[in-house]
């Protein structure tokens, strides 16, 4: 059984929104891109990944923003993109036996507005969600809001993906936590 895995979601912005923290009435924080890893230990080369396209349900076209920062072009999400409800399908079997989803932030609450925005019932897996960010925060000794997940490591991508896309993300922290933690303190983290 794996113990532990890291969940990233990438989601609809703008040039500001993070500063307006979505305010507009048209911003809606729309997943576009979920990405995990899961593992027992910190010191695995090859993980366990997903990585999952998303179509937004009223966002007809990316900002032009939003795919520069992630990397995710409009183009991709036409043609590989799928919609939320099999996406969550998807991250039900992939979170099997995990007992711990850690998330640097908001994504539990994202996860929650998209199952609202989709009319879907929230799934059991997000009572397994733990945001390290508080945790990260006093490692760096950094305020909250100064921890960035692709800011934490930087680490290769080979073009696969790119800083601020779910998977770098996601190795970011699984990297920065195998130089800073232990599996011990892990189990800690609530």
């Amino acid at each position: 059984m794996v113990k532990f895995s890291i969940l990233d979601l990438e989601y609809t912005s703008w040039k500001g929104s993070l500063q307006r923290n979505w305010s507009f009435d048209w911003e809606k924080k729309e997943i576009i891109n979920i990405s995990s890893i899961k593992f027992d230990d910190l010191n695995k080369r090859k993980l366990s990944e997903i990585d999952i396209i998303c179509k937004p349900l009223t966002i007809k076209f990316l900002s032009l923003y939003f795919q520069k920062l992630t990397g995710i072009k409009q183009k991709k999400v036409n043609q590989q993109g799928i919609n939320f409800n099999d996406a969550l399908t998807r991250l039900e079997y992939f979170f099997l036996g995990v007992e711990k989803i850690f998330v640097n932030g908001v994504d539990g609450e994202v996860l929650k507005k998209n199952c609202k925005y989709h009319k879907l019932p929230v799934p059991i897996f997000i009572k397994k969600i733990v945001d390290i960010r508080p945790y990260l925060s006093k490692i760096l000794n950094k305020d909250k809001n100064q921890v960035i997940s692709s800011e934490l490591v930087k680490t290769k991508s080979k073009g696969f993906f790119v800083p601020h896309s779910g998977l770098y993300d996601c190795y970011s922290i699984y990297k920065f936590l195998s130089n800073k933690s232990n599996i011990r303190e892990l189990n800690n983290i609530n």
